[in-house]
């Protein structure tokens, strides 16, 4: 039997829950679709953080050559940051090679509250299709975690959830338990799924990210299976491993 437990929000666990688990970590809008974007076109490692001032904090600490302070707070670029939060901001040019230290209002809270988990990564629309094959490939429990809208549902990032559920059903059905919300989200992917742009321009943090001139921001966020990364956080640093790197090329053979 294969457990595949979906969290609504932030507050359904506490970190220790996820010791011996595979911990998914989906922030739709934006960070995982950002850092995922990063880590694809280049960056060396990225550091997140929960709080503004430990980001800045940390930056002192750190080559100023090699480094960028990225983050936003309402959707909007944190003041003196050398990055927001939009994923069209972190190009080849810009982040290869860099450390990113990176604090936004939801994915980054999130995904540091994965630290006692077997193993943690990030998941969204652009990376699902490899995030798919490691889900199936786990031998551990899997906790799929959304990040929501300060702490409160949000209808993108269960979607993208219930897309990992349904795959996993597709392959295991009978074999797969689930809890409530891992089958809710599985309904939602089955009402939404066929039309992700159209998803992310309904959804409240949608509307809100478009009132502030940022839906460009939606078209990347929605552009699935376009990017075959599958990253990894551990001790505090989001990066790709050699290892990992050659799992992937042997799984898309």
């Amino acid at each position: 039997m294969v457990q595949v437990d979906v969290y609504l929000t932030p507050e359904e666990f506490l970190p220790e829950n996820l010791r011996d688990r595979m911990a998914i970590t989906i922030d739709v809008l934006r960070a995982s679709t950002t850092l995922t974007t990063a880590l694809n076109n280049g960056c060396s490692q990225i550091i997140p953080v929960a709080e503004v001032e430990t980001a800045r904090a940390l930056v002192r600490q750190q080559s100023k050559s090699t480094t960028l302070l990225c983050g936003e707070r309402g959707g909007r670029r944190i003041s003196g940051f050398h990055l927001g939060n939009s994923p069209r901001e972190y190009t080849s040019e810009v982040v290869r090679n860099k450390t990113l230290i990176f604090t936004s209002t939801n994915g980054s809270r999130l995904l540091t509250r994965t630290k006692f988990a077997e193993s943690s990564s990030i998941a969204s629309f652009l990376n699902a299709e490899i995030v798919t094959q490691h889900l199936l490939n786990s031998k551990n429990e899997v906790a799929i975690l959304c990040a929501g809208k300060e702490d409160k549902f949000s209808l993108e990032d269960t979607v993208c959830a219930g897309l990992f559920v349904a795959k996993l059903f597709e392959v295991q059905h009978e074999a797969l338990v689930m809890n409530d919300a891992a089958l809710a989200a599985m309904v939602l992917y089955n009402r939404f799924g066929h039309d992700l742009h159209k998803l992310l321009r309904i959804s409240s943090h949608g509307r809100y990210l478009r009132s502030i001139g940022l839906g460009d921001d939606l078209v990347i966020c929605a552009n699935l299976n376009s990017v075959n990364i599958f990253p990894v956080f551990k001790g505090g640093i989001l990066s790709l491993h050699k290892s990992l790197e050659q799992d992937e090329k042997n799984i898309l053979r």
